[in-house]
């Protein structure tokens, strides 16, 4: 460790001399950076407690970009890597436009079928496709596209592995062809005469990337089965394709509404977020490593006979499952939290929700002097109270100890 090791790498280092350092710290409830002071022995000894955490973390890193290194160069010609954010140095650019705001695990199954089909089209002697992205837990890193992912040769005849970026390390070239799309069209709505040139709407936006990205002989529309997208030539440099919220609300009806409720109550990837490699190995079970060169593994059973049965909580699938004044549980910022809904955002498909104090596990709670308000997106919220906290003594607001086991269960998962 840091204190054991650096004095002995530098024997004239003076441990008591005054020194000052910036260190990511959750106070309240929030993550900010601080500036702290101290000797360099304090010094040490904070890195010390930091130490284990950031060995592994650095590891995982480091391994997950030399595996992802080695995969791009030594590909398998029946295999595909889709990287599902679409830097612009992949060999095809893709970008999906859209009126449906809240890009969750649903979109992501849109947007795989799209690729998919693509595939099919253009490469017929894939038989692979590798996923690569970062490890969000609302629309990547989750059970319900795991779920997706064992039931990906069924929907779409590939076999299909997802490999994640360690935490925090999923930028970089990733998010360069939104960039360059989103800054043409500033352009220009700059550069033309007056407000009625302005794009102001997501199929506007689309029309403007096709004549702005395609050739004119592909800006005809290929319909495909549920689902419409601009028919672009595979020379073409980006491949601009539009999704309706409509036809992503269809989707889900006729493809994953029904799958959803065949997953168990909890789990079943327990501690999801610990692993970064995925492998479905038939249409039940999947493989989960934390790293992707990992000799160790976890396989897991995606239905089971025997559920847990959830008592004092609910599952919140859709905007129709919660209302104004309940009470939810919520993961934020690698905690869980207990909240109070106090507006609904049914387009965007976000809650505006007041946070209770501490954060969980535990069973008693408080609303801060400063009200601790905040817009979370669906997909973050882990489950809904069946009861409201009780309100007791000193406005301490308080819960039974099995509801708190119940959504640290949930809470496991994500």
């Amino acid at each position: 460790v840091p204190s054991t090791e650096i004095p002995t790498l530098y024997p004239g280092i003076d441990l008591d001399e005054e020194v000052n350092w910036m260190k990511w710290a959750n106070v309240n409830g929030k993550i900010d950076i601080h500036r702290l002071s101290g000797s360099v022995g304090d010094l040490l000894i904070e890195m010390d407690h930091q130490w284990s955490k950031f060995i592994m973390h650095s590891y995982i890193t480091h391994a997950q970009f030399e595996h992802i290194r080695t995969l791009k160069q030594s590909l398998a010609s029946d295999s595909a890597l889709v990287h599902m954010d679409f830097a612009e140095n992949y060999i095809i650019n893709i970008v999906i436009v859209s009126d449906y705001l809240s890009h969750d695990t649903t979109f992501v199954s849109c947007a795989q079928k799209l690729i998919c089909n693509h595939i099919k089209t253009f490469y017929p002697l894939v038989t692979t496709i590798l996923y690569l992205s970062d490890g969000c837990s609302g629309h990547f890193k989750n059970n319900f596209s795991m779920l997706n992912l064992i039931k990906h040769y069924e929907d779409y005849q590939y076999k299909a592995e997802w490999i994640f970026y360690s935490t925090s390390h999923g930028k970089g070239p990733v998010d360069g062809l939104g960039a360059v799309v989103k800054s043409a069209a500033r352009r220009e709505t700059m550069i033309v005469d007056g407000p009625q040139k302005a794009l102001l709407s997501p199929v506007e936006f689309y029309d403007f990337l096709k004549q702005k990205f395609c050739s004119k002989s592909t800006n005809s529309i290929l319909d495909m089965p549920h689902i419409h997208i601009g028919q672009i030539a595979n020379s073409e440099k980006i491949h601009i394709w539009y999704l309706s919220e409509f036809n992503i609300s269809e989707h889900f009806d006729e493809y994953l509404s029904d799958r959803c409720k065949t997953r168990p109550s909890t789990g079943p990837i327990f501690g999801i977020r610990s692993y970064h490699h995925f492998q479905s190995l038939d249409n039940a079970t999947i493989r989960c490593k934390t790293t992707s060169d990992s000799m160790s593994y976890e396989d897991f059973t995606m239905f089971i006979k025997h559920q847990s049965k959830l008592k004092c909580v609910k599952r919140v699938l859709t905007m129709n499952d919660v209302n104004v004044n309940d009470y939810i549980a919520v993961e934020y910022q690698d905690d869980w939290w207990l909240a109070m809904i106090q507006a609904l955002e049914p387009t965007l498909k976000e809650l505006h929700v007041t946070f209770l104090h501490p954060p969980g596990p535990r069973t008693s709670f408080k609303f801060p002097v400063r009200p601790d308000e905040l817009n979370i997106e669906l997909g973050n919220v882990i489950c809904l109270l069946c009861q409201p906290p009780t309100l007791g003594t000193r406005y301490n607001y308080t819960i039974q100890q099995h509801l708190c086991d119940e959504i640290q269960e949930l809470f496991s998962e994500y």
